[in-house]
């Protein structure tokens, strides 16, 4: 078996041959592999320190002795349900854009996929577009193999999950794709306010009478049904169960009731997502939060968090 020095000899030696063939076609095509070289000699010399970044994709994937992306082609993983119809993908920064829309651009420029971007350092995701850190970190690390990858996996260790950040994610999630019902006004209001006004209002609707074919033009009424079960279900499983599901197979084998929204079945009978809303609604009081709708917080027993913006307060 090759050992990790077999294997950068074989790298600096393949280096050399593709800068001398990259050459003939113009050096801007043999830059890439000449800055991997450089960035060899400079880890081999120990001379590396502030030349390239410790979060630079290259000299990570040099390091750990993995394969690495000559072409400097952005490293991308495909993620979630093996069984999924939606193409998640979540792309790798060396680090977040300041301009949000940079990332709302880049997430919308491919209708076949369902984008994210994501930053990852020490092995561990920091920063991301869409969702949280912690749940992307995870959620790789559980569906990464389930999955065909063209690069290596750079997370390297699981993390502590924020159930609270998840719990006012859920609700923001499940009241958003029920906006445009009839209940519009009382939804509308929810999202505005605190935490109290959102509890009160996915209490007191009805999901049984809601016409869901007719809320969104893009999403059929099973999508939305999918969406809704599988945040409500998710988000039940971690915070009453103890569980992370990051696949709808796994939330169907912990909430069987979920099983025929999750898989858009047509025929689903929505009375069994209105029970399964109040298990999901006393799992969340069960958790003994503490919220100031004044200051619109939300607070567990360790930190205070922004509902509006879903950030923890300092």
């Amino acid at each position: 078996m090759e050992n990790k020095r077999d294997k950068w000899d074989k790298l600096k030696e393949y280096l050399e041959e593709m800068i001398l063939d990259s050459k003939k076609y113009g050096s801007k095509y043999a830059r890439p592999y000449s800055d991997i070289k450089k960035l060899m000699e400079l880890i081999e010399n120990d001379t590396d320190a502030g030349v390239y970044p410790d979060n630079c994709i290259w000299k990570r994937h040099l390091l750990n002795g993995d394969s690495i992306n000559i072409s400097g082609e952005m490293i991308f993983y495909k993620h979630g349900s093996e069984d999924s119809i939606d193409n998640d993908v979540i792309y790798i920064l060396d680090k977040m854009p300041e301009d949000k829309e940079v990332c709302r651009k880049f997430c919308a420029e491919d209708e076949s996929e369902n984008r994210n971007v994501a930053v990852i350092k020490d092995g561990v995701v920091v920063s991301c577009f869409k969702g949280t850190p912690d749940e992307i970190n995870n959620a790789l690390l559980d569906t990464y193999e389930l999955h065909e990858q063209q690069f290596p996996l750079l997370v390297k260790c699981r993390v502590k999950r924020n159930k609270t950040i998840k719990i006012i994610r859920a609700m923001r999630i499940v009241l958003s794709h029920i906006s445009r019902s009839q209940y519009r006004n009382e939804v509308k209001v929810a999202l505005q306010n605190g935490w109290g006004s959102k509890l009160e209002c996915l209490s007191t609707i009805d999901l049984n009478d809601i016409d869901y074919s007719n809320l969104n033009k893009k999403m059929s009424r099973e999508d939305v049904l999918k969406t809704i079960a599988f945040q409500m279900g998710q988000t039940y499983a971690l915070i009453h169960l103890g569980k992370e599901c990051y696949t709808k197979r796994k939330v169907a084998e912990v909430c069987p009731e979920l099983r025929q929204f999750l898989y858009r079945d047509p025929n689903s009978d929505v009375n069994d997502l209105e029970v399964f809303k109040r298990y999901f609604l006393a799992a969340i009081a069960n958790m003994g939060l503490v919220w100031d709708d004044k200051r619109r917080t939300l607070s567990d027993t360790e930190h205070t968090y922004d509902v509006i913006n879903e950030t923890e307060i300092e």
